[in-house]
């Protein structure tokens, strides 16, 4: 399982557990409907950890 932050146009976001290449198709499609941001929860952690430092 891949877990994934979705970031949308209007600011809110939103966790997403991918568990196959189905979902993480249907994300994708959401980005590019909504013109969305889609950022890997590792990528995620790692700005959270040097914003803390």
């Amino acid at each position: 399982m891949e877990k994934y932050l979705m970031i949308y146009p209007d600011g809110h976001s939103k966790q997403h557990e991918v568990l196959d290449k189905l979902e993480f198709y249907h994300l994708l499609y959401e980005i590019d409907n909504n013109y969305s941001r889609l950022l890997k929860w590792d990528v995620v952690e790692e700005i959270w950890n040097e914003v803390k430092t």
